[in-house]
């Protein structure tokens, strides 16, 4: 089975010009072979010259024919000595006129310079090319196009600043397999029908246009383009069409590409990874029991087990789908029964007000003083009564459906121990203030200095669509002293409920997704029973009350503390893909591995790509590996559902490094 998402994840396109697809394969052709194409048929060369004689007789001055007189006055090794510089002379003088007349000057055994092209060669028929090649040189002919669009079968041009398909490409009638990879095609026109194999990796290509004239079409490679529909594949795909890998676009809707590889029943390998849609929740389940003829999703065998699994799935969701539909239609109609019975109750209570008007005025001044019941009067056990009472978005017949929830659940850190040491410098991070004074000798002593609390806590972050700051989650402070191998975080989750699978969204969750920080707080926390100790001015009795209030004022900023200030420091920064999600996963247990060095140290605390922005100092003496690292969940989940069950692992008792080094 051919597939190419892995082998051709990215080719980078730095060319300015670009050129047609036959241009491109005769500037290939002449890079490899050394022919210039120079008309479209092959010819015979024309004969060579018959050397003339300008020797005289020298009794009569007639000329002499060299092939009947030349012994009466020549010797025979003379004569071909002649005959042999004439015809080098003339085979010069024809390669010279004749510019279609070339010779096999490229060595077919040079490896190619391109490191994509090493993977896979330009041709499979490189040394078929040669030996014909070869033939048609004996035979003295010339090399027109016709001689290489018949005998070409197999041909990939990559990087090739190709930018359409003219039709002199379609030429190429016997050409099977076809790779046009890292050019910037947008349009699938002008290709050979008898095209089985083609891969157009890395292109410009938005539509599935043109494959309806492939008919002999077995692999169809679309990855890394911008298709965002895949609308008549259905009808356009061929019937011997077997393997479809368009991973890495931009397909949103799965229920419009389910409808059209549904109709596809050929097809046994489907490559969706990458897409946006495949971070809707039961993206593989729903794929797997809808398409019951593959046998491959995302280079990933498909399992008889896994298929019953994805079944018995699917109707359970269906069959809770349809008691919530039941449930709503049912709330619905017992609403408008409701409603019935209370507009015939009217009109039997006005019927009896018209013959006792007196009676109806009373019952509708009680009416109106009546206050409505309470939600807490009502019975619990009668819906109906709770439908009415209330506007409950989930009886609501016309709701939009489920949304798409991300949960992210912080677990644990590991190694916060090694950061348990007290900073340096303190001193110069105390905030100013009287108690930074030295004493004098005579006068009032200065405040005490604020006491110093140490702690560490972790706080992340999430790039999204929205707002960064709707999507950051911190942990609660951590004192050094309670800072072991192995801490747990209780409550340190993230939910983005309105999670909308897009193509930003997803190149979000592949690029940062979501980064921690591991910072250390220095609080400066002033001792309250000082400042309440401290003497206040006394309130006299005949004082008046403004007087009283302006003392008791000034008492109450007197045994007031300063308010707490605080210092914080980044030590360990770290970051989790969440490139997995975008691949079908709905379910992620990761592990993050913390970093530090001097881009740590000169790091800014709002900056939340110092990971990303790094990437390629990574390993270095500036960003190295830290020992601490981070446990984390992500889900995908239905909201509507039952509430996600988050696994916490068994915590860890870290090994005392100590018996480990008297046991070795």
């Amino acid at each position: 089975m051919q597939t190419s998402t892995g082998v051709v994840k990215e080719l980078v396109m730095t060319t300015k010009t670009a050129v047609p697809a036959s241009k491109a394969f005769f500037e290939v052709l002449h890079q490899r072979t050394g022919v210039k194409v120079r008309s479209k048929r092959s010819r015979k060369m024309p004969p060579k010259p018959m050397p003339t004689r300008h020797k005289v007789d020298p009794f009569n001055n007639d000329p002499i024919n060299p092939f009947t007189e030349m012994n009466s006055y020549l010797g025979y090794e003379e004569l071909m000595a002649e005959e042999e510089d004439e015809e080098l002379r003339a085979d010069d003088r024809n390669a010279e006129e004749v510019a279609w007349t070339v010779k096999l000057t490229h060595d077919f055994q040079k490896p190619p310079s391109s490191r994509h092209a090493a993977k896979q060669p330009w041709t499979d028929q490189e040394a078929e090319l040669q030996r014909v090649m070869g033939l048609q040189i004996r035979a003295g002919k010339t090399f027109g196009g016709d001689f290489f669009f018949d005998f070409f079968t197999t041909l990939r041009l990559y990087e090739a600043k190709i930018d359409k398909i003219d039709p002199a490409f379609a030429l190429l009638s016997n050409l099977t397999e076809l790779a046009l990879c890292g050019n910037q095609i947008k349009v699938l026109e002008n290709l050979p029908p008898s095209l089985q194999i083609l891969n157009v990796q890395c292109n410009r290509i938005n539509s599935l246009e043109g494959i309806e004239k492939l008919p002999a079409l077995r692999h169809l490679g679309l990855s890394y383009n911008n298709v965002e529909s895949v609308v008549d594949l259905g009808q356009a795909a061929g019937p011997e069409l077997r393997s479809l890998d368009i991973a890495y676009n931009s397909l949103l809707d799965l229920s419009e590409v389910m409808v059209e590889v549904q109709q596809v029943m050929s097809l046994r390998n489907l490559v969706l990874s990458g897409n946006p849609l495949c971070m809707m929740p039961r993206f593989r389940i729903s794929v797997v029991s809808q398409l019951p003829m593959l046998r491959w999703l995302d280079d990933v065998t498909i399992s008889s087990n896994e298929r019953e699994a994805a079944m018995a799935t699917l109707l359970d969701v269906e069959k809770k789908r349809k008691e919530r539909i039941e449930a709503r239609e049912a709330a619905a109609a017992a609403a408008e029964e409701a409603a019935a019975e209370e507009a015939a109750a009217a009109a039997e209570e006005a019927a009896a007000a018209a013959e006792e008007a007196a009676a109806e005025e009373e019952a509708a001044a009680a009416e109106e003083e009546s206050p409505p019941p309470d939600a807490e009067e009502l019975d619990p056990d009668d819906e109906l009564a709770i439908a009415l009472a209330g506007d409950d978005e989930d009886l609501d017949p016309t709701g939009t459906g489920p949304k798409t929830q991300l949960l992210i659940v912080m677990n644990s850190v590991d190694g916060l121990h090694k950061l348990a040491d007290p900073p340096e410098g303190v001193d110069s991070l105390m905030p100013a203030g009287p108690w930074m004074k030295e004493p004098v000798e005579g006068g009032e002593p200065p405040p005490p200095k604020p006491d110093l609390i140490h702690s560490l806590y972790v706080e992340g972050k999430i790039v999204l669509e929205h707002e960064v700051e709707e999507y950051s989650f911190r942990s609660k402070d951590i004192l050094l002293e309670e800072a072991i191998g192995h801490v747990k975080l209780v409550g340190m989750k993230l939910s983005v409920d309105d999670f909308v699978p897009t193509v930003r969204a997803r190149d979000a969750l592949h690029s940062s997704g979501v980064e921690f920080h591991i910072l250390r707080r220095t609080l400066f926390r002033h001792n309250p029973e000082y400042y309440a100790a401290l003497p206040v001015p006394e309130v006299p009795e005949d004082a008046s009350e403004e007087q009283k209030e302006a003392l008791q004022g000034k008492a109450d900023a007197i045994r007031s503390p300063p308010e707490d200030t605080h210092v914080d420091t980044l030590l360990r920064v770290g970051s989790s893909v969440l490139s997995s999600l975008a691949q079908g996963e709905d379910k992620l247990v990761l592990q993050t591995e913390m970093w530090e060095g001097k881009v740590v140290d000169i790091a800014k605390l709002d900056n939340w790509s110092i990971v990303f922005d790094n990437k390629k100092r990574m390993h270095s003496s500036e960003f190295y590996r830290a020992s601490q690292s981070l446990r984390l969940q992500v889900y995908l989940n239905d909201p509507d559902e039952a509430e996600v069950v988050v696994e916490e692992p068994e915590e860890e008792i870290p090994e005392d490094p100590k018996a480990k080094k008297g046991k070795k």
